[in-house]
């Protein structure tokens, strides 16, 4: 399947903990986050709160629903999902429940003072750690039963566990799998998002950081192998929809890449061969991506809540008030600007902050990987701007690459103890404007 410029609508099934947060950052930059991303709301009765409108303009839908709910969506919607191993899934779930004090099933955990063993045995907690991939694909549940129960996936998964250990919810659930255009595997996270990228001629950014990356060792005290294996028993439906999805995904890399893969499963694969595989589909999206790049509209202004083109940037920050986006986590962030090609033009970036006075007084700028001189001009009210001269020259294929290099980076989670905020780090960026020089 091949999503020719953007035309369509997404709608990311997100279950919880297979890698989707840091996924949704990573796609998300590719649209405007007033007018094209649907983040008001993430669950079911959230979306259903919210005016249709909204829905309809929206281009990028995600949520976690816990349940089946695809066929309430229009048709011109396409769909896609990563699955994780239930086993690994799970136990990341009841982790992120653990620290997690906002979420339901952290007062139960912490008021009972239990252990991760323990919390597997517990009547509502139990019910928690079942088949939960299978839910979200497979789980038709009428919707005027959801309204009223709450919490909804506990209460359901309880009154439908037969139907959700059946043989025909893994067949529905496999019908909808089928429906995707896409599905990434968790534990293929790298291979699967360049896919992702290739199909929508959009650049991968393999450097952003990880999201919800936390302490495993309440996890780690009490469950052994014995524990594993009744996460294995209790899951056995999910296991056959992860290995459906595993096959899928294969299918889709040998038919798109034919040459590519060797005759080996995708999964016997060692880490280099896997690298290779990896690498050679990075070479293809990037490719996509700079053709794409050059049927743009030429944009000589940018805003941070605007799609983004480049890499190393981290999802908006305060979208509603000031959307400014911050480097990192790595020292190198590029931004690709499409222009005419037919003359020499100057450029500004508004930076609205920046995390430590010499990162921007060493900083160096590039264009096409070509270090050039460039001015700091006086500080403004709402930040600081720098301005540069990008050459006809340097537009020959229709675009050009200005790259923001670092000293370093640093984190208010570096500076102060008490703050946990690692994705606010290096220089906050607000926009551009390029003008004829």
């Amino acid at each position: 399947m091949d999503r020719q410029q953007m035309s369509k609508k997404q709608f990311f099934i997100h279950i919880r903990k297979t890698a989707g947060t840091s996924l949704v950052s990573l796609i998300q930059r590719n649209y405007d986050w007033h007018s094209e991303i649907f983040y008001h709301a993430s669950t079911w009765r959230e979306i259903w709160r919210q005016e249709p409108q909204k829905l309809f303009q929206s281009k990028f839908i995600r949520g976690h629903f816990g349940i089946n709910l695809l066929k309430l969506l229009p048709d011109n919607i396409d769909r896609f999902t990563f699955l994780r191993d239930p086993v690994q899934r799970c136990l990341s779930d009841l982790n992120f429940a653990n620290r997690t004090k906002g979420h339901w099933p952290h007062k139960i955990l912490t008021d009972n003072k239990l252990s991760a063993k323990e919390a597997l045995f517990h009547p509502q907690i139990n019910n928690y750690c079942k088949n939960h991939l299978l839910a979200n694909l497979g789980m038709d549940v009428p919707i005027e039963y959801l309204w009223l129960h709450q919490p909804a996936i506990i209460k359901t998964a309880e009154r439908f566990k037969d139907f959700l250990n059946s043989a025909d919810c893994l067949e529905n659930a496999k019908n909808h799998l089928n429906d995707c255009y896409f599905i990434g595997i968790t534990e293929y996270f790298t291979l699967s998002y360049l896919l992702l990228c290739y199909l929508n001629h959009w650049r991968p950014d393999l450097h952003t950081e990880a999201y919800h990356k936390g302490d495993k060792s309440w996890i780690t005290e009490t469950i052994g192998p014995e524990e594993i294996e009744y996460l294995n028993m209790i899951n056995q439906n999910d296991f056959m929809l992860y290995e459906h999805a595993k096959k899928k995904l294969e299918e889709m890399v040998r038919h798109i890449f034919p040459d590519l893969m060797p005759r080996a499963s995708l999964y016997t694969l060692d880490k280099q061969e896997l690298k290779l595989v990896e690498d050679k589909i990075y070479e293809l999206a990037m490719a996509r991506y700079h053709s794409h790049l050059c049927n743009c509209p030429v944009q000589y202004e940018w805003q941070a809540a605007m799609p983004l083109l480049g890499c190393g940037w981290q999802d908006v920050h305060s979208p509603e008030a000031t959307p400014h986006r911050w480097s990192g986590p790595g020292t190198f962030s590029e931004l690709d600007v499409r222009l005419d090609g037919l003359h020499s033009c100057k450029m500004k970036i508004l930076f609205r902050a920046v995390m430590a006075p010499d990162i921007l007084t060493h900083m160096q700028v590039t264009v096409n990987q070509q270090p050039i001189n460039y001015s700091i001009l006086s500080p403004k009210k709402d930040g600081i701007q720098i301005e540069f001269i990008i050459d006809k020259e340097h537009q020959k294929c229709g675009f050009v690459s200005v790259g923001i290099h670092l000293p370093r980076t640093v984190s208010p989670a570096e500076l102060d103890a008490k703050n946990s905020d690692t994705l606010k780090r290096g220089i906050a960026i607000d926009g551009y404007f390029i003008r004829p020089s």
